[in-house]
């Protein structure tokens, strides 16, 4: 429940009911979630959204590891979830600069969906060492 709550799934009883069948799921599947670390991608893949939801919140809360052929996959979903769980304040900061360069926001989402992965991949946040200059 405490995943369900962190990565904003609370809100309503019908969503939270499946998301908790998606993680439980999941954990009867790989009580030991590193199992699925040792799966090819494709097996990774075949778990299901609400199943890979969980898995997403065990790798942004860095309790697995992200897999370089899972970060590479076509679409690895982490966006939504990562900004409501710990990239709030990055992405609003990313987005705002981006948009003082004249960025539009669907490019501005897809650069920082990029960096997100990177970021996931090396657990490691971005830092931003200087305060952003403004041009008023």
């Amino acid at each position: 429940m405490s995943y369900l709550k962190a990565a904003g799934y609370s809100k309503l009883p019908q969503e939270v009911r499946i998301f908790e069948r998606g993680a439980r799921r999941f954990l009867s599947k790989f009580p030991d979630p590193k199992e699925w670390l040792l799966l090819p991608t494709e097996e990774q893949d075949r778990c299901d959204g609400k199943e890979r939801s969980f898995v997403h919140y065990l790798i942004l809360r860095h309790l697995l590891p992200l897999p370089l052929t899972y970060m590479l996959t076509p679409r690895p979903r982490f966006y939504l979830m990562a900004v409501r769980l710990m990239e709030r304040e990055t992405f609003q900061l990313y987005q705002k600069a981006a948009s003082r360069l004249g960025y539009q926001e669907r490019s501005i989402k897809d650069q920082f969906r990029s960096l997100l992965c990177l970021m996931i991949w090396t657990q490691k946040p971005i830092k931003c060492s200087y305060p952003l200059v403004t041009f008023e």
